[in-house]
C-alpha cells in the first residue's frame, strides 16, 4: 500500500513543477494545523458540555436547598413569639435520580465449556408526543448536613430550645447539627 503511494507521489513530484511544490507546501500545512486546532476547539467544547452538567447538578443542589429554605421559613414564622426568620441549609450532595432498567441476560456456550452469562442493562424510555424520557423509579434526595436558622425572637432560651426541635424534626436532621441564633430588625 505505501509502495503504491510512494510512486503515485514522486510521479507526481516528477510532474509539477518545483514552484508548485513550494507554493504547496505552506498551503498543505495551513490546512494541517486547522484541523488540529479545529479538533482541539470541538474537544473543548465537548468538555464544556461535561462542566455544564456538572453545573445543573449544582443548580439542582441549590434548588433543593432553596425550596427546604423557604418551607421552612414560612413554617417557623407562623411560630408565636417568632418574627421574621431566614435560614441556611447545606447537603452533602445534589439529588440522585434512578431510572428504570430492562436487563437482557444472554448465556453462552462457549465450544462445550460452562456457559457464560453476559447481562446488558438499558434505560427504559416512554415517548410522549415528540419528546422521549427515561423512565423515573425514584428520586432519593440529599441528606441535610447542616441548618442555621437567624430568628426574630430566638433570644428567649425556651423558644431557642422549641425551635431546634421543630426544624429537627421536620428536617430530620441530628440537633447538634441545627444552629439558631437571634435576629434583629
Amino acid at each position: 500500500m505505501f509502495e503504491g503511494l510512494k510512486s503515485n507521489i514522486s510521479k507526481l513530484m516528477k510532474k509539477c513543477d518545483l514552484k508548485v511544490v513550494k507554493k504547496a507546501i505552506p498551503v498543505i500545512l495551513f490546512i494541517v494545523i486547522f484541523f488540529i486546532f479545529a479538533t482541539s476547539f470541538i474537544r473543548g467544547k465537548e468538555t464544556k458540555m461535561e462542566s455544564t452538567k456538572d453545573d445543573q447538578n449544582i443548580i439542582s443542589a441549590i434548588a433543593y436547598c432553596e425550596m427546604v429554605e423557604n418551607r421552612l421559613i414560612s413554617v417557623l414564622e407562623n411560630v408565636k413569639g417568632i418574627g421574621k426568620v431566614d435560614a441556611f441549609v447545606m447537603v452533602d450532595e445534589s439529588p440522585t435520580i434512578k431510572y428504570l432498567e430492562e436487563r437482557d441476560v444472554q448465556n453462552n456456550n462457549i465450544e462445550g465449556k460452562d456457559e457464560v452469562e453476559s447481562i446488558k442493562t438499558t434505560i427504559v424510555l416512554v415517548k410522549n408526543g415528540s419528546v422521549t424520557s427515561p423512565v423515573v423509579v425514584v428520586e432519593i434526595l440529599p441528606k441535610i448536613t447542616g441548618v442555621l436558622v437567624v430568628a426574630e425572637g430566638a433570644k428567649d432560651i425556651k423558644l431557642k430550645t422549641n425551635l431546634i426541635n421543630i426544624i429537627s424534626s421536620v428536617l430530620s436532621v441530628d440537633v447538634s447539627k441545627v444552629e439558631v441564633m437571634e435576629g434583629g430588625s
